[in-house]
């Protein structure tokens, strides 16, 4: 099973603390509302989905917005396995000849043991920026280039496949068959039919689903040896501080000072007493004014031809 997770991915190659971006923030946007005719659920169901945990992706605060439902970004998700995106294309294919009382939900194990394929279908606005991925284990970061293509499968730690795989449609329909591939481009079609019976309702405001911290150990490095330095000097440059022995972080120089301070009074440096520079007391403003108009104007004198 693959160690990386979806936050050991960056843009900028600084890694940080991250958060919980929610994929779906509204309920009446379209692949939702195709799932609720496609598998008979509904909208109250569909409500409590977005605040649910499997509606959840821990990105990188730089990478956020590439997967994150703010930014409209298309040509970059996260795919999961073949036999997934099969599974409910069957499901979908299935539930189109019954009643909408008869249609079934997909049943997708859920958990963080599925892994999914990091997928590009092409620049975004001409703009191929490069992929950091940290090693959970290691600390190591390596510089991957477009298009990717020794990127290693990820883990996801709280998403619902259902979800993940109803945003990489979003972020990869209409770049033709080969960029999804074969088993997502198959979903697309057996979404097809649902898209035109789609009931146009107005729906009232609903909260926005907040941004959810992670827990600590999640980010938190797990081996004594994390983050390496790497011999390039530009991973070098993006390598944290390197942890102790027990795992915590090293004393700063602001501590050691403070436990210095603790044990005793630190000695005073000497101060040598410089000699005092006299004030230069320079005349006023009137006296100098004074002083000039008290001169006499020069003579002329009459030159004699």
């Amino acid at each position: 099973m693959t160690p990386y997770t979806e936050d050991c991915i960056s843009i900028t190659g600084v890694f940080g603390e991250p958060l919980g971006y929610p994929m779906y923030t509204k309920r009446n946007v379209v692949p939702l509302l195709v799932h609720e005719a496609a598998t008979g659920t509904q909208p109250e169901d569909t409500t409590r989905m977005l605040f649910d945990r499997g509606n959840y992706l821990y990105l990188q605060r730089d990478f956020a917005p590439k997967l994150a439902e703010r930014l409209l970004a298309k040509g970059m998700a996260l795919v999961p396995t073949d036999d997934t995106l099969q599974h409910i294309t069957d499901v979908y294919t299935c539930n189109s000849h019954r009643p909408m009382e008869e249609r079934v939900l997909p049943k997708i194990p859920a958990g963080d043991t599925l892994e999914y394929e990091f997928r590009v279908a092409g620049s975004y606005f001409g703009i191929t920026p490069p992929i950091y991925l940290r090693n959970p284990l290691t600390g190591v970061v390596t510089r991957h280039q477009y298009p990717y293509p020794a990127m290693p499968p990820v883990r996801l730690r709280t998403a619902d496949p259902l979800l993940v795989a109803l945003r990489a449609h979003t972020l990869l329909s209409g770049l033709g068959k080969s960029a999804p591939g074969p088993a997502l481009y198959a979903l697309s079609r057996a979404i097809g039919p649902y898209s035109d019976k789609i009931p146009h309702r107005r729906c009232p405001p609903l909260p926005i689903p907040p941004l959810i911290a992670a827990p600590r150990e999640w980010w938190r490095p797990t081996s004594p040896h994390a983050c390496a330095p790497q011999d390039s000097d530009h991973l070098r440059k993006l390598s944290t501080t390197p942890a102790t022995s027990d795992g915590s972080l090293p004393v700063s120089r602001k501590r050691q000072r403070s436990a210095l301070t603790a044990e005793g009074p630190l000695p005073k440096r000497s101060r040598t007493v410089r000699p005092c520079i006299p004030v230069r007391l320079n005349p006023s403003r009137a006296a100098k004014s004074k002083s000039v108009w008290s001169v006499p104007p020069p003579s002329r004198t009459r030159r004699l031809r």
